[in-house]
This record gives C-alpha cells, structure tokens and sequence, in this order.
C-alpha cells in the first residue's frame, strides 16, 4: 500500500482494510470443517513460520476451539530445513501427532520424523507416507480439532487430498 500510495495511487484505510478483510492466503492457518471436525493448515516450514503459526493457534485454540487443547498435530518436513527446531516448538503445544513424510524428495522420513517428536515427549499414533494416511489417521483417532503443519508440500497434499474426498472436488 505504501508504494502504491508513492506511486500517487489514493487508497483510503477503509480499502486497505476491506483488503485485509478479504485476503486469503492457502496454507497459512487455513480452517478447513472435515466431517463435523476441524482441521487447520499450516506450512510453518520454518522456526520464525512455526512461532508464528503457534502464536495464532493460542488464539484460535483459546477462543474459537476449547477442545483444541487435545488436537493432534499431522507435522511433516524437510530433511534440510531446522527440523528440531520446529520440534522443540512444537513439542510445547502437541501432545499427540502424527508424523508424516511431505511430498517431496527433500522430506524427512516419518519414521525419523517420529523418533524425534518421541524424544521431545510427543506421543506419535501414527505414521504416514503421505498426507492421504495422515488424515485417515486423523479420521481414526476421533480428535475434533487437528493442526497439519511443517511444510507447504504437505499441505499442497492435503489440500489435494481432501478435495478428491469431497463433492466438486474442492478442499
């Protein structure tokens, strides 16, 4: 807004928050309703995006979701990126998760995935070789509310996969 309003553009502060207000970015704390549950998508590929993403979920969890403070967490990285980082993160909300491999070569395998989240004290009740697996695990637990995060790669996968589950095909 500020190198458009340079640009001489006028743009008033009821326009800049009518933009806010209809901005939708994928993948960034998106909530998706998935058979009477919640699920939130979240890339958070990176420690400042996995902070980030924790912090919006204290809000969301404390005021929209009581029932948050039990969601399963689907995590899936990349090998390359600060995995334990991310973890130590997100070891201070999860209790439970699955732990799934991203879509794409560069992805930590489940398993590793899953032995690291078990040294941080996470309980992992399942693990997936893709985003389809990790949400019929999610679907199997019966937890209300799921958060899916770590990695645009898996969320792309889910939002692909939830697609195909649904009517018109669309997540």
């Amino acid at each position: 807004v500020a190198l458009l309003r340079a640009r001489g553009l006028r743009i008033g502060p009821v326009a800049v928050a009518r933009g806010f207000e209809n901005a939708r970015w994928p993948g960034r704390f998106q909530v998706v309703a998935e058979k009477g549950r919640v699920l939130v998508l979240d890339g958070a590929h990176n420690v400042p995006a996995m902070r980030a993403f924790l912090e919006t979920w204290d809000s969301f969890s404390s005021k929209s979701r009581p029932g948050a403070a039990d969601a399963l967490f689907i995590a899936g990285m990349l090998a390359d990126k600060d995995v334990d980082g991310m973890l130590d993160l997100l070891a201070s909300r999860a209790r439970r998760a699955v732990a799934v491999r991203a879509d794409s070569p560069r992805a930590l395998g489940a398993a590793d995935l899953a032995r690291r989240m078990e040294a941080r004290g996470i309980e992992v009740v399942a693990r997936a070789e893709n985003a389809r697996e990790a949400l019929q695990a999610w679907e199997a637990d019966g937890a209300g509310t799921a958060a899916l995060c770590g990695s645009f790669y898996l969320v792309g996968d889910a939002l692909k996969s939830l697609a195909a589950r649904r009517p018109g095909g669309r997540a």
